[in-house]
């Protein structure tokens, strides 16, 4: 386990805007670009960017505080890059992102907890020997009150690309990491939840190429981390289609997809065989363009 060390940012930073059904608020804060954002506790914003930069806002879009965590690698800028923020159990928030490893010249996924005054309260790196890159991309709490953390791992070569997830228990140290491998071009994981039999989903993109074979895909791990099974998606063949999030349901999975031009929702039961899907075409897309980071579900009040 390292230490991330707090640094107080003291310039300004951010584009933010919040919607509903009317316009609520319009702020631009400059300096920053958040590439995740949760609700905080009090009705404000807890946002994130990959510069290792966190900043809470007010429920009227004011800054509250700002801070930048840094790895002390003063030669690498950033060395912290953060990817997603969650909420805890016990009103604290929990991040996914990377830091620079200056012993191997290289980044480790990162995983840490920090509490609503942005005081990290445990923070954990994690990898594994003949890989020499990690970056994790989403992280969630799961129902032991620990955590279970997904992203991308590359080979000592740069060869091969590969996911891992791992599981930390709620004191940030690692209880088991998996490597999923099987895949010759991008391999991305950008959602993972947990399943009701504490199994662990994971969904994202696979491309192997060659020959030119892009897919969206879910896949189970046990609770220990072991392959239960693994399929492969694609309702727009042969442009990329991707999984961005997913919703746990009583009866099954909510996934929700995005492929260049459309956005989809395809319903599977817990084995991943699809009971139905629905898609929307005509939403803004880019070809050829597989995102670092994508959009995320939100539960509303009327279910």
């Amino acid at each position: 386990m390292k230490k991330i060390i707090l640094v107080l940012l003291i310039q300004p930073i951010v584009i933010l805007n919040c919607s509903g059904q009317q316009l609520t608020y319009s702020k631009v804060i400059q300096f920053f670009s958040a590439n995740t954002v949760t609700a905080s506790f009090d009705g404000g914003l807890m946002m994130a960017d990959e510069n290792g930069v966190i900043v809470k806002v007010d429920q009227a879009g004011d800054i509250i505080w700002t801070n930048k965590y840094d790895n002390n690698n003063p030669s690498v800028y950033p060395d912290v890059w953060l990817n997603h923020i969650a909420p805890t159990f016990d009103s604290c928030f929990v991040l996914a992102g990377s830091a620079y490893n200056a012993g191997i010249g290289n980044a480790d996924a990162l995983c840490m907890k920090i509490n609503q005054q942005g005081d990290t309260l445990w923070s954990s790196t994690i990898r594994k020997n003949g890989y020499s890159s990690f970056r994790a991309r989403v992280v969630e709490q799961v129902i032991d009150s620990g955590y279970v953390i997904t992203g991308s791992a590359d080979d000592l070569n740069f060869s091969s690309t590969g996911i891992f997830a791992a599981k930390l228990n709620g004191e940030g140290d690692v209880e088991w990491i998996s490597i999923i491998t099987g895949v010759n071009s991008n391999f991305y994981s950008y959602t993972v939840k947990q399943a009701p039999d504490s199994a662990y989903l994971i969904g994202g993109f696979a491309e192997n190429y060659p020959p030119y074979a892009p897919n969206a895909f879910l896949l189970k791990l046990s609770a220990t981390g072991d392959m239960v099974w693994s399929k492969k998606y694609n309702y727009t063949v042969p442009v990329f289609t991707y999984i961005n999030d997913m919703s746990i349901t009583a009866t099954g999975i909510i996934c929700y997809f995005n492929n260049p031009s459309s956005i989809g929702f395809v319903k599977t039961d817990f084995s991943g065989n699809v009971e139905w899907s629905r898609t929307y075409d005509n939403f803004c897309g880019n070809y050829n363009f597989i995102p670092e980071h994508t959009q995320k579900l939100h539960k509303t009040a009327d279910d």
